[in-house]
């Protein structure tokens, strides 16, 4: 029997998009629809927000009707604009091969796995330079007709859900299906794992994140807030074992904080993995 814990040679790092990775998608979308951002925001999202609508199926019913009333369809053309239209961070685009390189320092042939997991649109997300640079997407999605036009929402990746998935990637579950990731409560061996929760890193901006960071940080990864005017923007709705690890700027330029924040978490994990392929030397 091998004495010492398996040996899993990944390691895995995921951020929300929004204000993570980029500045927010919605009003460059609303903009990019050609409607009036604050026409939107108070004939068509808040009469939601105050029925109590989750606010993802709100925000979808809110661009999709509105572009309707005012004739200007949520349609694909729209969403390939916002792509090309939005903001990434600086370096974002450097930033994955750049952690890769530092991980190997340490753990030479380690694999460094980055995914996107937000609550906005795939739609929007896979039409930017984030595609290129990471190994998948995760978000909600839109419907559409024969036109292009979107007429509903496909799938709602809620801001509690995030943790779900992040489960789904430690333990290597497909979110493709009706109802997927579903069952991610289902026991997988240490051995099964995809990436063990300890092996991952959660970066996010605000209280859609909160429970991701706690799902990351209770199974000993590690969790890096985004901080934002001095401060973090979920700090109000924040419990104790959601507290991140670090805050750092959203800015992914070499030698920065956020840079440096990400260097020390994945040579950290990569420096375990290291000492376990030790173990496994000696450890039979």
């Amino acid at each position: 029997m091998q004495v010492t814990r398996p040996l899993h040679n990944r390691i895995a790092l995921a951020f929300d998009f929004d204000e993570t990775l980029a500045e927010s998608s919605l009003e460059v979308l609303v903009k990019a629809m050609g409607l009036d951002v604050d026409d939107w925001h108070r004939n068509f999202r808040e009469p939601l927000d105050e029925d109590t609508w989750d606010s993802i199926n709100a925000r979808a019913y809110a661009l999709i009707k509105a572009g309707r009333e005012r004739g200007r369809p949520l349609n694909r053309d729209a969403l390939r604009k916002a792509a090309a239209e939005i903001e990434l961070y600086d370096e974002v685009t450097q930033m994955p091969e750049r952690i890769r390189s530092a991980a190997r320092e340490v753990a030479p042939g380690v694999e460094v796995d980055f995914t996107v997991i937000s609550s906005g649109y795939v739609d929007i997300i896979e039409h930017t330079a984030i595609k290129d640079c990471f190994d998948r997407i995760w978000g909600s999605s839109l419907h559409f007709d024969e036109s292009g036009e979107a007429v509903f929402i496909k799938r709602a990746l809620t801001h509690p859900e995030k943790a779900r998935y992040m489960e789904a990637l430690s333990k290597g579950f497909s979110i493709h299906g009706s109802n997927a990731p579903e069952s991610t409560t289902k026991a997988v061996s240490d051995e099964d794992k995809a990436v063990p929760p300890n092996q991952m890193i959660f970066v996010g901006d605000g209280a859609s994140d909160l429970q991701a960071f706690q799902y990351v940080e209770a199974n000993g990864g590690i969790a890096i807030a985004v901080r934002q005017d001095g401060g973090f923007a979920g700090a109000k709705s924040m419990h104790a074992r959601q507290r991140p690890t670090n805050l750092a700027p959203a800015s992914y330029a070499k030698g920065g904080e956020m840079m440096q924040s990400l260097t020390y978490a994945v040579q950290s994990i990569a420096s375990r993995i290291a000492l376990s392929r030790l173990g496994q030397k000696g450890g039979e």
